[in-house]
């Protein structure tokens, strides 16, 4: 069976964000030398919160650097998905580069895992690193992808010190 290109990938991972969280209310797309481009969609959260979720990360799946080769079709997929009690566009570019770190770092993303930036991530998060969740189905459930392929995770991140 042929596997989903990348293009196919990313629009039915946008499909499953827009069916679980409503239409985005903003996007921004950020391309850093070495990495494919990122997109970060913003929705409105319950309660007056919003989410950012990246939309770039699955496109292939992530790959343990130590490998000889990696796998086109076969790991890990995941996006990230921060949520933030107000809008705070100030995130976009700080969450961008963190879900280019599969691509340019070749860190896989996975629960329990922390990724710094060694600075404050924008002005007046009070965090210089996030660590990053386990999955929360009853918010944002896997999206299957076609076997052999690994489906996409959708991990939530928290603002860590």
């Amino acid at each position: 069976m042929a596997h989903l290109s990348a293009a196919d990938v990313l629009a039915a991972v946008e499909r499953h964000l827009v069916r679980h969280l409503g239409e985005p209310d903003g996007r921004a797309a950020v391309t850093f030398v070495g990495a494919d481009r990122i997109e970060v969609l913003r929705f409105p959260a319950a309660g007056g919160g919003v989410r950012y979720a990246t939309l770039g990360v699955s496109a292939a799946p992530m790959a343990d650097p130590s490998a000889f080769e990696a796998d086109p079709v076969r790991g890990p997929r995941a996006e990230l998905v921060l949520t933030l009690p107000a809008p705070d566009d100030e995130v976009l570019r700080p969450l961008a580069m963190m879900a280019a770190t599969p691509q340019v770092e070749g860190l896989v993303l996975a629960p329990g895992g922390r990724i710094s930036t060694g600075a404050e991530l924008w002005p007046g998060a009070g965090a210089d690193a996030v660590r990053v969740e386990a999955p929360d189905a009853a918010v944002l459930p896997d999206l299957p992808l076609p076997e052999p392929a690994s489906p996409v995770a959708f991990l939530p991140l928290v603002l860590a010190r």
